[in-house]
């Protein structure tokens, strides 16, 4: 019985996490589409003719280049996740008897 009401809170908070993973995902994805289309969108009028300065133009390429990092880091941290969680099924089977 305790076996059983483990193994679903630990299926409930691997839920909630992945749900707050792909959530997270979603909004960095956004961030780094919009900053391109902006990045772009004023690479193709100019600075003068975008109304833009100079640091806010930077700031646009830095936002587009922190949510690349983000996107590639959280990869990254996806699959060892990934890893890690198939590894502790592995073990909850083994351990609990499911």
């Amino acid at each position: 019985m305790l076996d059983t009401s483990f193994s679903k809170a630990l299926r409930s908070q691997y839920q909630e996490s992945e749900s707050y993973h792909q959530g997270l995902k979603s909004s960095i994805q956004d961030t780094y589409n919009i900053s391109t289309a902006l990045s772009n969108q004023f690479n193709k009028q100019g600075s003068f003719e975008s109304g833009l300065t100079g640091e806010q133009h930077q700031a646009i390429e830095d936002i587009q280049r922190q949510s690349q990092q983000a996107r590639s880091s959280l990869s990254s941290n996806s699959s060892t996740a990934r890893e890690d969680r198939t590894s502790t099924d592995s073990t909850d089977v083994a351990g609990f008897g499911f």
